[in-house]
């Protein structure tokens, strides 16, 4: 039943939690999940302007392109110097929000717990009945096959999108007309899409 009122009270009633919602959050389900429901919040009020300017930035893209002018090439730099400066102002309300919910809560040094699953079984001696970990040497071998893996994957893709890329080249210097837009386009399709 609280379930659904609270799912009611945060669906489309209004875009931002309220302080009495978080209030609600916490007594119900603990701190970590309102946290959690307030760092979201946060996240979502602060990704507004951002939303706001990648249409605006895609626009003057579109328009350079159109009148073959360097004015996207001019204002790109400001751009991805205005998303790291968001970044850094986001952290640091992030902070600040969190500091004002500890106090707030009277959790000042909250840390998540972390609790050991009553069903984990390790391994026993079947002799002695005594616990036993996991050898240290399985899990190195299993970190080294991981990163074998993860390598390869990588070797293949970087091959991939040099194939790729190499391919659309050449769409562009053998092709004209609709075949090479078609070329072009499926080349696209497959490198970002």
């Amino acid at each position: 039943d609280f379930n659904r009122r609270l799912e009611r009270s945060l669906a489309w009633d209004n875009l931002w939690l309220s302080d009495a919602q978080l209030a609600s959050l916490r007594s119900h389900y603990g701190e970590e999940i309102a946290f959690y429901f307030a760092f979201m919040d946060l996240s979502n009020r602060a990704l507004l302007p951002i939303a706001l300017l990648g249409p605006l930035v895609f626009a003057v893209r579109f328009l350079a392109r159109q009148y073959g002018s360097p004015v996207y090439a001019a204002l790109l730099p400001f751009y991805a110097a205005a998303i790291v400066l968001w970044g850094s102002y986001f952290l640091m309300l992030w902070q600040r929000r969190r500091a004002e919910l500890q106090v707030a809560w009277g959790v000042k040094h909250f840390e998540p717990r972390s609790f050991e699953r009553p069903q984990f079984q390790c391994w026993h001696n079947k002799s002695t009945g005594e616990q036993r970990y996991y050898p240290e040497w399985r899990r190195l071998a299993k970190r080294a096959l991981s990163l074998l893996v993860t390598l390869l994957q990588t070797v293949f893709l970087v091959f991939l999108t040099l194939l790729i890329y190499l391919h659309y080249v050449n769409a562009f210097e053998y092709y004209s007309g609709l075949k090479k837009t078609l070329i072009a386009s499926a080349l696209n399709g497959l490198m970002y899409g």
